[in-house]
C-alpha cells in the first residue's frame, strides 16, 4: 500500500492522466468531424460548379470547354450571388460571428454558427465560379465551428472547449493543404503563441485524423510532393570509391 503522505500525489497523477485521455479522445472526435466537413465543403463546391456550368471536372478544364460568353458570365454571376448571400444573410440572421482565432485567444470557445455558415456558403459560391477568393479560410472556419458545436454538446467548457476549437482549426488547416504537421504548428504558433506539449499533442492528433479521414474517404492526394532521391547507400559507395576509402 502507498504511504498516506504519497496518496494525494498519486491520485493527482492518475487524474492528470485521465484528463489527458479525455482531451485526446475529443481531439480524435474533432479530427473526424474536421475531415468530414472538408469533404462536404468540396462536395458543395462541385454542386455549385455544376449548377453554374453543367460540369464538375475542375475550374480549368471547365473554363476551357465553355464558350467565351459563358466563360465570362460564370465568374460575374458567382460573385454577384456571393455578394447577395453575404448582404441578405448577415442582415437577416441574428447571432454573433466569431473567428476561431478570437474564440480561442480571447473568447469562450463559442463560434457563431449561422453567420459562419453564411460566410462559408458565400465563399463556396465565389470559389466554385472561379473567383480569386481562397477557399482554405472558410474550410478552417467551418471545421472550427463544428468543433465548437459538438464540443458544447459534449459538455466541454472553458479551456478545454477553446482547445477543441483550436483542434478543429488545425484539422481544417491540415485538410485544406494536406499537411497535418504544418496545420498543427500553424495553429499552435499563431493562436496560442507557443508550442506547448499540453496543447500541441491534441492539435497534432486532430490534424492527423482529419487528414486520414479525408484521404481514405475522398481519395485526396497531397498538394506538394517530393521527387525521388537516390538511396543514401549509393551516395556513400560513390564517395568511398571516388576517394579510395
Amino acid at each position: 500500500m502507498l504511504p498516506l503522505a504519497r496518496l494525494p500525489a498519486a491520485l493527482g497523477q492518475v487524474f492528470h492522466k485521465r484528463q489527458i485521455f479525455i482531451t485526446f479522445f475529443w481531439a480524435t472526435v474533432v479530427g473526424i468531424i474536421g475531415g468530414f466537413s472538408t469533404v462536404i465543403y468540396h462536395a458543395c463546391i462541385h454542386a455549385i460548379e455544376w449548377v453554374l456550368t453543367g460540369q464538375t471536372g475542375g475550374l480549368i478544364s471547365t473554363a476551357r470547354s465553355l464558350p467565351w460568353a459563358h466563360r465570362m458570365l460564370v465568374p460575374a454571376a458567382g460573385g454577384f450571388l456571393a455578394g447577395l448571400i453575404l448582404y441578405f444573410g448577415l442582415r437577416k440572421l441574428g447571432g454573433k460571428y466569431t473567428s476561431y482565432m478570437e474564440a480561442v485567444a480571447v473568447g469562450d470557445g463559442v463560434v457563431g454558427a449561422r453567420k459562419t455558415l453564411v460566410k462559408c456558403f458565400s465563399s463556396m459560391t465565389s470559389a466554385a465560379s472561379g473567383g480569386s477568393l481562397g477557399k482554405e479560410g472558410a474550410m478552417v472556419q467551418m471545421a472550427a465551428m463544428l468543433a465548437s458545436i459538438f464540443s458544447q454538446w459534449g459538455g466541454l467548457t472553458g479551456a478545454r472547449l477553446r482547445l477543441m476549437v483550436a483542434c478543429g482549426a488545425a484539422s481544417g488547416m491540415a485538410t485544406a493543404f494536406y499537411a497535418p504537421i504544418a496545420g498543427a504548428l500553424f495553429v499552435s504558433e499563431l493562436v496560442y503563441g507557443s508550442i506547448a506539449m499540453e496543447t500541441f499533442g491534441a492539435l497534432l492528433i486532430s490534424a492527423a485524423v482529419s487528414s486520414l479521414v479525408e484521404r481514405y474517404l475522398a481519395g485526396f492526394e497531397p498538394l506538394y510532393t517530393t521527387h525521388h532521391f537516390p538511396s543514401l547507400r549509393i551516395g556513400i559507395w560513390w564517395f568511398t570509391s571516388r576517394w579510395g576509402l
